[in-house]
């Protein structure tokens, strides 16, 4: 058992018991030969779902993303290329393949002693850690997981374990350091969740069998939002359990790998728009460039399901690097950083399924609206006004055929009606460098839209006060909204949670100055309740990670919010959450009346019924878990957004799709009208020459070096050589 802490130590959490559980199993893979380990069969695609029906043949001299490893006797390489491992003279030469098939297989690394070969791959219709011997044959699962994504195997250098970065197939799911035994498979977690709280790559190992190397990075970082220089290198200690920094690098601390000497690490980060490999001397600690730059690597991307970069490998004798630099094998010299090609020639021959053949139409006839966004009915109950196809559309409630309001090109969204029902008002956006204003236009159409802002921002749900005398909207400088934009996920920064420089403002209803209310967490639409026209109220949901804090009632800016139009007396009214109360809803409006509430959460209507005098104080209301006491009940059956009240407070109405509903409270009945809107489509005219590009037909495998392409309307008229 000495022997055995030494190798991987005890854990002092819950992998514990499992150590303890199998401890006999374990401590004899450690005296056992690796020959004790058996040979199963199998074909390498029998769990696939997808049959080969054609066969893909080609040779190439180059690839992309390739792993390679040298074998122990530093005589040859082994490498991956489209899914199948190939074994290489060191030299170069013609490349033998070692698996092929259906199945991808991928980031293959020899045992120390050479016999055998651990890889990635899917042929049991899951990702596992394989191992076969070094020629190929009898290939067997070492892990068994289901929904898995294991990520650079690399041996112990006892050769009787293997440890792989583990992850699930589920999105953001944390990545762990396992290891493996080759006796049994059994599998003990190294750095973890619970203990660590890492993402954790690449593991390495070099002279000292104790330290394992590998990129981490803190688990707290948001994974959809990955930014440069949050992995870094890590040195787990196998006898204490320890994690010790390895790395502080501004372009992040990669894929480390280790000579043999005990004397180099080589680690990939990036400088500039760059990845090149760093080379430390781990006897002076000094650092430089060993090669810039190789390729680029994906520490941006959300699942390195291949690493950050690609595999590498010290020769035995530790004074070359094996690496791919633009998808050729390189031979470095170590320290100086000189290269050599190494030359390959693979024949790829790649199964794959039925080829799958379908006519898709391109569409020359009009553009047909699929969404209608911000539907809001006129004060006298006749007419609505929304947002389709980036256009100002009014129609009447009985008759169902919409008109446009306007007729500029500029992009029209969130209309508002005036209280007298006389005005339009509604925000524009041009593009990045316009920018957009706020615009009212008479409600019958007639006159131009007059301009209120005198400076382009982003402008959003423009309202007017009570007594129609104020525009009360939310703003952000060009700047700001471009900002908020790329930082956000998906491109959505309507739900991020945490905007630079949003504001609360009104302004006179014939336009001028925008003067200053609040500042926003977030893009919340103003509205009022008819017993007080002095006070505005606006739904913000919490800042940053939604968390169980957010449901703590003392906390500011958090829920359904009313402030003066000066900015004073910030009142806290309610908080809509959805999910056990553990997310916020998307928003809440305030009847006119006071007395209910619309609740937008998860692309549904809710309405709730508000006790008497209950809105003065603070007020939890749950979608999920509804409250029987507050009646909040679901009005929308498929689905719904864009919710809004009528004037009177009778009526509710909302959007989906191309589809307008209005919920009517007297009588519980919901109606929906489908409100079709074409616009001529946008089809270019005149002729163009693409001249001297390299064309891949569809005329069985040609391929034009030099070609013109001559485009005619939207359509390709003609193709040949240049």
């Amino acid at each position: 058992m000495k022997k055995l802490r030494l190798l991987i130590g005890f854990r002092r959490d819950g992998c514990t018991q499992v150590l303890l559980r199998y401890g006999i199993l374990i401590l004899a893979l450690f005296i056992a030969p690796l020959g004790g380990w058996t040979e199963r069969s199998g074909s390498q695609s029998d769990g696939l779902p997808l049959k080969p029906t054609r066969t893909l043949k080609f040779t190439t001299d180059e690839g992309t993303w390739i792993s390679t490893d040298v074998s122990p006797d530093g005589q040859k390489l082994v490498f991956d290329l489209l899914g199948d491992l190939y074994v290489l003279p060191i030299e170069g030469g013609v490349a033998k393949v070692l698996s092929r098939g259906m199945a991808f297989d991928t980031q293959p690394r020899f045992s120390p002693d050479g016999r055998y070969i651990a890889f990635v791959s899917d042929r049991d219709g899951s990702e596992n850690v394989w191992i076969m011997k070094a020629d190929g044959s009898g290939a067997v699962p070492l892990t068994s997981g289901k929904d898995t994504v294991f990520i650079s195997p690399e041996w112990t250098p006892e050769g009787d374990a293997v440890i792989a970065a583990k992850t699930g197939v589920v999105r953001n799911s944390l990545v762990e350091l396992w290891l493996y035994s080759i006796a049994n498979g059994e599998g003990v977690c190294l750095v973890n969740r619970e203990k660590n709280g890492l993402t954790a790559l690449g593991p390495a190992f070099g002279a000292d069998p104790r330290y394992l190397f590998f990129s981490q990075k803190a688990s707290y970082l948001p994974s959809w939002r990955p930014q440069i220089g949050e992995y870094q290198l890590a040195m787990y200690d196998r006898q204490t359990q320890e994690i010790y920094p390895g790395s502080n690098a501004q372009g992040a601390g990669m894929r480390p790998v280790l000579s043999s000497d005990g004397r180099w690490l080589a680690y990939a980060s990036r400088f500039h728009a760059e990845t090149g490999l760093r080379l430390r001397d781990l006897h002076s600690g000094e650092e430089k460039w060993l090669i810039y730059p190789v390729q680029l690597d994906v520490q941006e991307a959300q699942h390195a399901s291949w690493d950050l970069m690609p595999g590498s490998s010290f020769t035995p004798d530790s004074k070359f690097l094996i690496t791919t630099i633009e998808g050729k094998i390189w031979k470095v010299s170590v320290p100086d950083g000189q290269r050599v090609l190494i030359p390959f020639s693979a024949r790829v021959e790649q199964p794959m399924g039925p080829a799958v053949h379908s006519e898709i139409r391109v569409d020359d006839g009009p553009v047909q609206a699929r969404r209608i966004s911000d539907p809001k009915i006129s004060p006298d109950g006749k007419t609505v006004v929304f947002s389709a196809l980036g256009r100002l559309w009014v129609m009447g409630l009985t008759e169902g055929t919409p008109h446009r309001l306007t007729n500029s090109d500029a992009g029209e969204f969130q209309p508002s009606w005036s209280p007298d029902g006389r005005f339009i008002v509604y925000a524009t956006w041009e593009n990045m460098k316009e920018a957009g204003h706020l615009f009212r236009i008479r409600a019958n159409g007639e006159n131009k839209p007059e301009c209120l802002t005198e400076n382009a921002a982003f402008y959003g749900y423009p309202t007017y006060s009570l007594d129609g005398d104020k525009i009360i909207c939310v703003s952000m400088s060009r700047q700001s909204w471009i900002e908020g934009l790329l930082s956000a996920p998906s491109g959505d920064i309507s739900g991020d949670g945490d905007l630079p420089r949003a504001e609360l403002g009104w302004m006179p209803a014939e336009g001028g100055e925008i003067r200053r209310i609040t500042l926003l967490h977030e893009l919340g639409r103003p509205h009022f309740r008819a017993s007080d026209h002095k006070r505005v109220f606006i739904y913000q949901k919490p800042t940053g990670e939604p968390t169980n804090a957010w449901v703590d009632i003392e906390t500011p800016w958090i829920g359904l919010v009313s402030v003066r139009l000066d900015g004073s007396d910030l009142r806290r009214h309610l908080k809509a959450s959805v999910f056990d109360e553990k997310w916020p809803a998307d928003q809440a409006l305030i009847a006119p009346g006071g007395d209910r509430v619309l609740i937008e959460a998860d692309r549904q209507i809710y309405l709730a019924d508000l006790p008497p005098k209950k809105l003065e104080e603070p007020l939890m209301l749950s979608v999920s878990n509804p409250d029987p006491t507050n009646l909040v009940r679901k009005i929308s059956t498929v689905g719904g957004e864009f919710a809004d009240w009528s004037n009177d407070g009778n009526k509710v109405c909302f959007s989906l799709g191309a589809s307008l509903f209005q919920f009517d409270l007297s009588s519980g009945t919901l109606k929906e009208t489908k409100v079709r809107i074409e616009m001529p489509r946008s089809i270019p005219e005149g002729i163009v020459v693409l001249k001297g590009g390299r064309a891949i037909t569809m005329r069985g495998d040609e391929i034009l070096p030099s070609c013109d392409l001559v485009i005619e309307g939207n359509r390709i008229v003609s193709l040949g050589p240049h």
